[in-house]
C-alpha cells in the first residue's frame, strides 16, 4: 500500500512538472532522459520549492524568478542649444535633467571641434572649455548596464570678433599705395598735443617723414625689396602713432579714476570731485585739488611721484 501511494505521488509530481514547464517553471535534477538525477544545480534567480529523494535519485523543482532591478527605457528631454556671448561663459549642463531612467548610466560627450568647445564630464555634470569663436555640435551618449545606448545632441555657438581676411596685394607697389593713403588720412585727421585725445609730436614726425618717402617712391623706379622694406617701416610707424594717443577724459567711458603720463605731465581723469594730491618720493605735496573732474599736473624734475585720489593711490614715473 505504501509503495502504491509513493508511485501515485511520483506520477502526480512528474505530471505537475510537465504542465508547469509550459508556465515558465523550470525542473532540474531529474528528467525522463536522466532518471538518476544528474546534478544540474540552481542558477541565479531560481527558487527551489521542494525536493523528493529516494535511494535511486532525486527530483528538484525550481521556479525561475529574476530578482534584479527592472530597467525602464531611457526617457530623454532635449538639451537646448547654447549661445555664448563674446568673453562669456557656457555654464554647465546637468545630464540627470535630460536622461531619465531607473538604472545607472555611464556618459560620454564629444565635440565636432575641440578648438571651439571641448566638453568636460564629471559624473552627470557637463562643463565646457571655450576656445575660438564658432559653432559646434555636442553629442552625449548615455549607456545603461545592459549596454544599451541613448544619444542626445545640441549645439554651442561661441561668439567673437569676426575674422577679417588679410588683404592680399598683387605686388609691393600696390601695398605701398594703400599704406600711403591710410597714413595720409591718419595724419590729416588727428591732432598733436598734450591734451587728452591728442597724439605724440615725436611719433607724428616719424610717420610724416616716412609718408613723404612713400610718396616719392611711388613715382620712382625702386625695386620690390626696397618698396617692401619701406612698407614695413610705414606700417610700424602708423601703429606707433596710433598707440601714442593720450587717453580721452575717462569720465566719458568709465567710473574709475585714470592716470596717464606724457613727458613731464601727469593727466588725472574722472576724479568725480574726490580730493586729489600728488607727492614726490620724499612725501612732499607738490599738487592738490578737490571738487574737480580732471586735472593736469606738470612736474619740474624727473623721478617717482605718488598720486592719491580719495583712498586710492598710484605711483607714476617721470623720465
Amino acid at each position: 500500500m505504501k509503495q502504491k501511494m509513493y508511485l501515485s505521488f511520483g506520477a502526480l509530481l512528474l505530471g505537475a512538472m510537465t504542465v508547469q514547464a509550459q508556465s515558465s517553471v523550470v525542473a532540474g535534477g531529474c528528467d525522463a532522459s536522466n532518471p538518476q538525477g544528474a546534478a544540474m544545480g540552481i542558477t541565479v534567480g531560481q527558487l527551489a520549492v521542494e525536493t523528493f529523494s529516494k535511494s535511486s535519485g532525486s527530483v528538484l523543482l525550481g521556479i525561475q524568478q529574476d530578482y534584479s532591478v527592472v530597467e525602464s527605457a531611457v526617457a530623454t528631454n532635449p538639451i537646448p542649444d547654447i549661445e555664448v556671448p563674446k568673453d562669456g561663459e557656457a555654464g554647465n549642463v546637468n545630464l540627470g535633467d535630460y536622461f531619465v531612467t531607473d538604472s545607472k548610466l555611464d556618459y560620454s560627450a564629444t565635440s565636432t571641434d575641440d578648438a571651439i568647445v571641448k566638453p568636460v564630464l564629471d559624473g552627470m555634470n557637463l562643463t565646457f572649455v571655450l576656445g575660438k569663436p564658432g559653432t559646434v555640435t555636442i553629442t552625449v551618449v548615455a549607456t545603461n548596464v545592459k549596454g544599451e545606448k541613448t544619444t542626445l545632441s545640441f549645439s554651442i555657438t561661441v561668439e567673437g570678433d569676426e575674422d577679417v581676411p588679410p588683404i592680399v596685394y598683387e605686388n609691393p607697389k600696390e601695398r605701398l599705395v594703400a599704406l600711403y593713403g591710410k597714413a595720409t588720412t591718419l595724419l590729416n585727421s588727428t591732432t598733436v598735443g598734450t591734451n587728452p585725445g591728442n597724439y605724440s609730436l615725436t611719433e607724428y614726425i616719424a610717420l610724416y617723414d616716412l609718408n613723404q618717402k612713400a610718396q616719392a617712391m611711388l613715382t620712382s623706379s625702386a625695386g620690390d625689396d626696397e618698396i617692401t622694406a619701406l612698407c614695413d617701416q610705414l606700417e610700424k610707424a602708423m601703429n606707433d602713432y596710433t598707440d601714442s594717443q593720450i587717453p580721452t577724459a575717462i569720465g566719458e567711458i568709465a567710473n574709475e579714476p585714470m592716470i596717464s603720463v606724457v613727458g613731464y605731465t601727469v593727466y588725472i581723469s574722472n576724479m568725480n570731485g574726490e580730493p586729489c594730491a600728488v607727492y614726490d618720493i620724499s612725501g612732499k605735496c607738490v599738487y592738490s585739488c578737490r571738487d574737480m573732474q580732471n586735472a593736469m599736473v606738470t612736474m619740474r624734475t624727473v623721478g617717482t611721484y605718488i598720486v592719491k585720489i580719495g583712498n586710492k593711490q598710484q605711483n607714476v614715473v617721470i623720465k
